[in-house]
């Protein structure tokens, strides 16, 4: 009797050798921040409330960017 999890192929973001090896470039790094701000509008709110337009959109930015980092070791 065969082994059916020998036989079911993980899937492709589950294998570390298909890791992103590149930095995501700054259209890649808006489109995140605008999809959090179309997605979480209430948390962008309080950024705009608390910092204004301009440094949100910045801690936006930065935290995406922090966060690729931790995710594929590449240094921004």
């Amino acid at each position: 009797m065969e082994n059916n999890s020998e036989n079911k192929k993980e899937p492709d973001w589950l294998d570390p050798s298909k890791s992103r090896k590149t930095r995501y470039t700054d259209e890649e790094i808006e489109m995140f921040v605008d999809g959090f701000i179309e997605g979480f509008p209430e948390y962008y709110e309080k950024l705009l409330k608390d910092d204004g337009p301009n440094t949100a959109r910045i801690i936006l930015r930065n935290r995406f960017r922090s966060r690729a980092e931790g995710y594929n070791g590449l240094n921004l």
